[in-house]
């Protein structure tokens, strides 16, 4: 399946079998193509497309405004959190029973090679986002 973002973008959907014989625990993958093709995710097909009807459905009713008091980019803030360089005035922990949870990863759709976000921006359009992760060691 392939879904048409603008001229140039799109994003591809890769089943084993066709979609009449789909079962729910049938690998998926999802590759978004530009310039180059980046594959976004690698799972099985029903927790990939939960976690997207999730996502999706939040920023279509407009419940995923990236917060106010965040003014670094997201892909730059999960990195740092990834390196353990947080608390910082930028990032928002919410406190969980024995661990933290950044309150970023609502709006993280999937992880592979890149991480993959969907929110909303200040006018409420749906943005799609593709970071780079960064091995523990860079800056």
């Amino acid at each position: 399946m392939i879904f048409t973002l603008n001229k140039n973008e799109k994003i591809i959907i890769d089943l084993s079998y066709s979609i009449e014989e789909i079962l729910p625990f049938d690998p998926i993958s999802i590759r978004f193509s530009s310039e180059a093709t980046v594959k976004l995710a690698k799972n099985h097909i029903l927790p990939t497309l939960r976690e997207f009807k999730i996502v999706l459905k939040k920023a279509i009713d407009k419940e995923s405004t990236w917060p106010d008091k965040i003014n670094e980019d997201i892909g730059c803030i999960w990195n740092k959190v990834l390196k353990d360089d947080i608390p910082d005035e930028n990032i928002v922990l919410l406190q969980g029973e024995t661990v933290k949870y950044w309150s970023g990863n609502r709006y993280k759709l999937w992880s592979n090679s890149v991480e993959t976000w969907m929110y909303n921006d200040d006018h409420g359009n749906i943005i799609l986002e593709i970071t780079p992760v960064y091995p523990k060691g860079l800056s």
